[in-house]
C-alpha cells in the first residue's frame, strides 16, 4: 500500500468554532502547519504538481473547514463524548472515534501525523497504525493519562485498568518523534516516561496554550460595580463549591460575580441564591471574551489535586490576553507565573477568607490593580496563541527526514 508523502494529518478532538481548550490550540497550531507544510513541499518536492497536491488534513468531531486548499477538516461521524460521562461510556465513544480515525491514517498512510490528547483513546488507536506503517508520529499532550482518570474519580490506582492503561501510555511516549507539552510540570512528568530501553527518548518540548493575539483589542468599558469573572468548562477539576459560597460572601462587600460556562457542576451555579452572581451559561469563545473583559479581576478556582498543581488553565492565559489580573488556586505552575510576572496572586485551595480578603482589597486599591494589569500586557507579549502555534508546528516539521526553513513563507 503506497503511502501519501503530499499529506500530512492531524487529530485535535475539536476544532474552531467549538471554545474549548482542544479547538483554541488546535486553531493556532494548524494555519502555521500548513504554511510550514506548503513551504516544505515547495522546497522538496519534485514537481508541482506534488506542491500543489501538499496539504494538511485535521480529523476532528466538530469544526467548521477554514476554505483554505492546504488546511482541510475532515469531520468524524458519531456522537462527541461528554467529559461528564462515565468511563465506560467514554471509552466506548473514544474507540469508535478512534477507529474511524486511525482507519484513515491507515489507508492515506500520510508523511507525518499530529496527534493531540485529549482524547487518550483515538490518540492511541491511531499512534498503534502509525507503528504499524512505520509513520512518525508527534504528541501534543494537554493532560495526563491515565492519571486523569484517577483524580477524577473514574479510576483507582491500584486497579489493573490503570496499570494497563500506564504501560499502554509509556508505549504510546516512547514511539513518538517528538512530544509538545503545555506546562513544565508535565515536562517532568512526560520526559523520565519517555525513556527508551536503548537510552534515547523523544524531543520534548513546553509549548504553552497562550492567548489569541486578538485579545488585545478587545478592551470595553469595566462594569460600574467591581465585578470578578469565571469561565470555562464546569467540570470535576473546577472548584465552583468555593465559587458559589464566594459569591455570597461578595455579596456584602457589594462586589458582583460574572459566571460563564458549561459541565457536569453548572447546576451549582444555577441553583446558587447570590443576588450578586450573573450565571450566564454557555457561550461562544468571542462573547465569552467580551464579558470577561468588562470585569475587573479573574478567578480560576481549582482544586487540590496532581492534576491541578501541574496545571497551567486556558483561562489564566485569556486573562492575561485580556489584561486581567487573576486569582489562581491551587499553589500551581500558573500561579507561580503570576507572581513571578506581577500579574496576580495564588493561595490554597478553598481558602475563603484568603479570597475575601484579597478581592476586596483589589476594589478598595484601584492603583495596585492597574499596576497589575499593565503587567499582564507587558508579560502577554510573547505568548500569542498564534507565536505558540509557529513553535509547536516547526517542531512537527522539524521531524521530517528533510528539514524546512521556518521562517519561509511567512503572511
Amino acid at each position: 500500500m503506497a503511502g501519501s508523502p503530499h499529506l500530512l494529518m492531524a487529530y485535535y478532538q475539536q476544532m474552531p468554532p467549538f471554545a474549548g481548550g482542544t479547538a483554541m490550540r488546535g486553531g493556532s497550531v494548524m494555519p502555521a502547519l500548513a504554511r510550514l507544510w506548503q513551504a516544505h513541499s515547495q522546497s522538496h518536492m519534485t514537481t508541482l504538481a506534488q506542491c500543489e497536491q501538499a496539504y494538511c488534513e485535521v480529523l476532528t468531531m466538530v469544526g467548521d473547514d477554514p476554505g483554505l486548499g492546504s488546511l482541510r477538516y475532515r469531520v468524524l461521524s458519531g456522537s462527541l463524548v461528554k467529559n461528564q460521562s462515565g468511563l465506560i461510556v467514554r471509552l466506548l465513544g473514544e474507540l469508535m472515534i478512534g477507529m474511524r480515525a486511525a482507519a484513515h491514517v491507515l489507508i492515506k498512510a500520510p508523511a507525518i501525523v499530529l496527534l493531540s490528547s485529549p482524547g487518550y483513546w483515538p490518540c492511541l488507536l491511531i499512534a498503534a497504525v502509525c507503528r504499524l506503517r512505520s509513520i512518525p508520529y508527534v504528541l501534543d499532550v494537554r493532560d495526563l493519562y491515565p492519571e486523569v482518570y484517577v483524580h477524577s474519580g473514574l479510576l483507582r490506582e491500584t486497579s489493573y485498568a490503570y496499570r494497563s492503561m500506564q504501560a499502554l501510555t509509556l508505549w504510546w511516549y516512547r514511539g513518538a518523534s517528538a512530544i509538545a507539552v503545555a506546562t513544565q510540570g508535565l515536562k517532568r512528568i512526560v520526559a523520565p516516561q519517555s525513556l527508551r530501553k536503548d537510552g534515547t527518548s523523544p524531543v520534548i518540548e513546553v509549548v504553552y496554550n497562550g492567548f489569541p493575539q486578538s485579545l488585545h483589542q478587545i478592551r470595553p468599558p469595566k462594569h460600574a460595580r467591581f465585578t470578578v469573572v469565571f469561565h470555562g468548562v464546569l467540570g470535576y477539576f473546577q472548584d465552583i463549591e468555593t465559587l458559589c459560597t464566594l459569591a455570597e460572601r461578595l455579596h456584602k462587600h457589594d462586589i458582583d460575580m460574572v459566571a460563564i460556562g458549561y459541565g457536569k457542576k453548572e447546576n451549582l451555579l444555577q441553583t446558587c441564591k447570590a443576588p450578586n452572581l450573573r450565571f450566564l451559561g454557555r457561550m461562544d469563545h468571542q462573547y465569552t471574551m467580551q464579558n470577561a473583559a468588562q470585569c475587573h479581576l479573574g478567578l480560576c478556582l481549582r482544586r487540590d489535586d496532581g492534576i491541578s498543581k501541574d496545571a497551567f488553565p486556558v483561562k489564566v492565559w485569556e486573562y492575561l490576553g485580556l489584561g486581567l489580573p487573576s486569582i489562581v488556586t491551587p499553589r500551581c505552575e500558573a500561579g507561580e507565573f503570576l507572581l513571578q510576572q506581577g500579574c496576580g496572586l495564588q493561595m490554597a485551595t478553598g481558602d475563603l477568607d484568603t479570597l475575601e480578603a484579597a478581592i476586596v482589597n483589589f476594589r478598595d486599591h484601584p492603583e495596585q490593580l492597574q499596576a497589575m494589569a499593565a503587567r499582564c500586557a507587558q508579560a502577554a507579549e510573547s505568548y500569542t496563541r498564534e507565536q505558540l502555534g509557529q513553535q509547536l508546528a516547526q517542531l512537527v516539521v522539524g521531524r521530517l527526514p528533510v528539514k524546512v526553513d521556518p521562517n519561509a513563507h511567512q503572511p
